[in-house]
């Protein structure tokens, strides 16, 4: 089986928290959570995977590349980041606009880029949204857009940072609904879990 992550003796502080010889492994196709308390380090070791934040020692690769400066943005095409909070992922004036954004920055063409949006849109459902404006979207149907933005981007890998987190019932049964259906694709899935939403 192919491994998609590999994350060897990572060690990471500041001031008085600590990520110590951490290692992990994630195979394509595989899914996986990390569940701790808050401020246990889950949302620092994601940035420290993709880069983001740099460790003091040990290596992160993806796909077998070495996570490093030189070779982040090649990577990140490969990896799509689910932040706790939508307002922190979406930024364009309208949910189309948002979800396209990804895709044309991959060089794709317009048609390709309408059918990816169609697509995530579907797959999220919310087909009916797409001329909406992000600011009047509540927090639920935020978070599935934000989705929908990685979705159309086709990463190998996805990290999703408390997916379910302050959703009502039926965003989250659209995000676990999503989920389920990943176990039949060559994705690989790295979530967080909690009692409450973290901040660390």
């Amino acid at each position: 089986m192919t491994c998609a992550l590999d994350v060897d003796r990572l060690f990471f502080s500041y001031e008085n928290f600590k990520l110590q010889d951490i290692n992990m492994q994630l195979h394509q196709g595989e899914q996986k959570a990390m569940v701790g308390l808050n401020g246990s380090g889950k949302t620092t070791l994601f940035k420290l995977m993709l880069g983001l934040l740099e460790p003091l020692s040990g290596d992160t690769h993806v796909f077998e590349r070495r996570v490093t400066n030189e070779s982040l943005w090649e990577i990140r095409q490969d990896i799509g980041f689910l932040f706790q909070n939508p307002d922190d992922q979406l930024f364009a004036p309208t949910v189309w606009e948002d979800i396209a954004f990804g895709p044309r920055n991959q060089g794709l063409s317009e048609h390709e880029v309408e059918e990816r949006v169609r697509e995530a849109l579907d797959i999220v459902k919310m087909s009916g949204y797409a001329d909406r404006p992000v600011n009047q979207m509540s927090h639920g149907q935020a978070k599935r857009v934000a989705l929908a933005g990685i979705v159309a981007m086709r990463p190998r890998i996805l990290f999703l940072d408390e997916p379910t987190i302050g959703l009502d019932p039926q965003s989250r049964r659209v995000v676990w609904d999503f989920l389920k259906k990943l176990n039949f694709t060559s994705f690989s899935v790295l979530s967080t879990g909690g009692s409450q939403q973290s901040s660390d």
